[in-house]
């Protein structure tokens, strides 16, 4: 009886001896769920000469009560990481699609940075489709950059495309210089500062959302969320590795939150062993009232719940109690893995081309996000015909000159 959770529980039957049981099931409908909706995205695909191009993909999601993203990728295509808000994550393949696990976002109006990578075939001749991946949510203010090759002359298809396609025609590059085009301007970047650019990026975006966890983290405390709480503060220590003042402060808050988790578990599992014990005291008593998640009716426990109980223990207790919770803490925190995947930088030099789509909704009947545009190899190398029209004028020189007459 102990081992059961009756709150979970609806009706328990004992029977001594052989009964029958008449059961009546009713199936009832499914719960409604708040639906996850895609509020911005942007993709940025690397086109190459070889046929094949490397895309990222980056979501702001309000993920709802959604707890996994199904995306579909393009045909023979590869997967390559995931992240969700800067924390690599292991996603799975199910009836080919691509399952990027979501953890449950702490904060009800908050969005979840969802990134992943992957690589596609394309033509290797003229004609070319990029094809984006399918997401079976509704998804709004979507940008597409593609980066393609310094040298090739590209016409977009606009009716064929199912992106709207924002032409700007940048200059050339003179010099054979590598050039990065942003904006439709013409900007000189070596590929290390461009590297270095986007690492910037990264730890600007990890600093500001470590920031907000930071803060949900102790609105949950105060509410007395504390498997929110601790998420939060998690989610704030991990992305905030980059600033060393941050990172501390984050770390004393996650260790103190753990700490007093861990003597509150010691202390309710004593009481309850005492009351199943039949070793009742005043002291328990007073506990179990305080706090009612030991009668299986929650696990939420505000600070002034904590010190009512604390305060009801002895020094000696307290004590004890707090050196057996940092060393919980510690062996949890010495087996704890952190997921790794590989974060990569795409160089994003050479020409640029730039869509979007305000709205896409799709599903089985929609033609999903699709450029289409054809490359062909420009005019902007050495111009071999004048080259030949050149060698034939100095032969025709020398043959003057061995013709006409000698001087005596």
């Amino acid at each position: 009886k102990s081992a059961l959770n009756l709150e979970e529980t609806q009706l328990v039957y004992r029977s001594v001896k052989p009964a029958t049981l008449s059961v009546v099931a009713q199936n009832q409908g499914i719960a409604s769920v708040v639906a996850a909706q895609v509020v911005g995205g942007s993709f940025r695909t690397e086109l190459s000469g070889s046929g094949n191009a490397v895309t990222h993909v980056r979501l702001k999601l309000r993920q709802g009560d959604e707890r996994e993203l199904r995306v579909t990728l393009p045909k023979d295509s590869e997967f390559w990481s995931a992240f969700i808000d800067g924390k690599g994550v292991l996603p799975w393949e199910d009836d080919g699609e691509v399952v990027i696990p979501l953890e449950k976002n702490p904060g009800e109006d908050s969005a979840s940075s969802v990134e992943f990578y992957y690589q596609s075939p394309v033509d290797k001749g003229d004609d070319k489709i990029l094809a984006g991946p399918v997401i079976d949510l509704p998804m709004e203010n979507l940008k597409w950059t593609v980066h393609a090759p310094v040298g090739l002359e590209i016409e977009v298809d606009e009716e064929a495309s199912t992106v709207t396609y924002n032409e700007e025609r940048p200059a050339p590059p003179q010099g054979g210089v590598s050039v990065s085009y942003r904006g439709g301007k013409q900007v000189r970047q070596s590929a290390s500062k461009v590297y270095l650019d986007n690492e910037k990026q990264i730890q600007q975006r990890q600093t500001q959302k470590a920031e907000e966890m930071l803060q949900i983290g102790n609105q949950k405390i105060a509410e007395g969320d504390q498997r929110e709480a601790r998420r939060a503060l998690e989610s704030a220590y991990k992305l905030s590795q980059n600033d060393a003042a941050f990172n501390e402060d984050a770390r004393v808050q996650l260790q103190k939150l753990k700490t007093q988790q861990a003597m509150m578990g010691i202390n309710m599992r004593r009481n309850n062993f005492l009351m199943n014990s039949g070793v009742a005291s005043q002291q328990a008593e007073q506990q179990q009232a305080a706090i009612p998640l030991q009668q299986g009716k929650g696990v939420n426990y505000t600070q002034a719940q904590v010190k009512q109980i604390m305060d009801l223990n002895t020094i000696e207790d307290n004590t004890a109690f707090r050196r057996l919770a940092e060393r919980i803490v510690r062996q949890q925190e010495a087996i704890e893995a952190e997921t790794g995947a590989i974060q990569a930088t795409l160089p994003g030099v050479g020409q640029v081309l730039n869509f979007s789509q305000s709205v896409s909704v799709q599903g089985e009947d929609s033609p999903g996000l699709k450029i289409v545009l054809t490359a062909k190899a420009g005019g902007e190398g050495f111009p071999t015909e004048k080259l030949g029209l050149l060698l034939a004028l100095f032969i025709a020189l020398g043959l003057i000159r061995l013709a006409a007459p000698r001087p005596e």
